[in-house]
């Protein structure tokens, strides 16, 4: 590795540049001289090579720096680590089958010093060879898979520190899974869909302020492969009534998209995303009409696909009561 100082004098220009190591070890341990450099045509600079040297924390380079007159000052970089080991990561076992074409994988992962940079994690689909997906950065402990179903899928993991060593991909997989068929899991859609489909405002089913909730997944009637399912529900509203529209997640795939149009089925009035996969939505709009409006329902991610990606529908009224948020130091 290259050591670079970047220095200047203006008054009588650099003479020389001495480099100096410290390793972790201050007990008793001294100063070890490394090289000057004489030239700084192409910078003030050395090569340290950390092989040998033990790993830990607390370590420093300093550098002594003369000009022309004999002047010199020092400088030093301080608290450096070596760290030769590379992460440990483990897969956690998956389910023999999935109830959805989408599933979580997770692991547990440690680094003995300078943390983990990036997971690097390979599928292999049924008795193919094994791909690489996208580094997923080091601080996520899980990784949403979208499938295919029908395809068994293997995974197996490295992980790779912030000095760059990396672990070895293990010799055998860690953790597999088989998604079935679409139609498999997709065998029981909502009863919105069975009784005539909802896909569409023309056959919004209709949900009732501080009535019974619905229960919608995600399984399009419409697509052969079930996909992009919508489901659509017609609400009257009261000018200048508040409406809450939940929806709670029912599965940990579920993820729904609450978006509200007027009464022409074309024109988005607010619309509500969730962050990521099992988060429950809210929709909070006060009505500025008196006539039906429609609420969309459509997953985060049009490619999943389940009888239990569900959600739990409601939509209440009330009045607003806004608090003071009160921060104690």
């Amino acid at each position: 590795m290259t050591i670079t100082a970047v220095i200047s004098d203006v008054n009588n220009g650099i003479n020389r540049v001495e480099f100096y190591w410290h390793s972790t070890d201050w007990f008793p341990g001294e100063w070890e001289y490394l090289e000057t450099d004489r030239n700084g045509m192409d910078g003030w600079s050395t090569v340290f090579d950390p092989a040998g040297q033990p790993e830990g924390k607390n370590a420093a380079f300093f550098i002594h720096v003369y000009d022309m007159a004999g002047n010199f000052t020092g400088a030093g970089v301080w608290n450096l680590g070596i760290d030769k080991t590379a992460p440990v990561t483990d897969i956690k076992p998956l389910n023999v089958t999935q109830p959805s074409n989408a599933f979580l994988l997770e692991w547990t992962a440690s680094d003995n010093l300078s943390g983990v940079d990036f997971f690097e994690i390979q599928e292999k689909l049924n008795d193919g060879d094994w791909t690489t997906l996208p580094p997923i950065d080091g601080s996520k402990r899980n990784y949403w898979i979208i499938g295919i179903p029908g395809i068994t899928y293997s995974y197996r993991m490295h992980g790779v520190d912030h000095s760059g060593n990396g672990e070895d991909y293990p010799a055998t997989t860690e953790a597999n899974t088989a998604i079935p068929a679409a139609e498999v899991i997709c065998f029981a859609p909502d009863s919105y869909d069975t009784s005539g489909n909802d896909n569409t405002p023309a056959n919004a089913s209709i949900i009732y302020t501080n009535g019974a909730n619905q229960i919608h997944n995600y399984c399009n009637p419409l697509s052969p492969d079930y996909q992009n399912d919508e489901d659509w529900a017609r609400l009257n509203v009261i000018h200048d009534q508040h409406y809450l529209i939940h929806s709670v997640a029912n599965s940990p795939p579920t993820a729904t998209v609450i978006s509200l149009y007027a009464q022409d089925g074309v024109t988005l009035i607010a619309e509500s995303v969730p962050r990521e996969f099992g988060d429950d939505t809210v929709l909070v709009w006060t009505a500025d009409r008196d006539e039906p409006v429609f609420i969309r329902l459509r997953h985060l991610d049009g490619r999943v696909i389940g009888n239990d990606v569900a959600s739990t529908v409601s939509v209440r009224t009330g009045a607003w009561l806004f608090l003071p948020i009160i921060h104690q130091r």
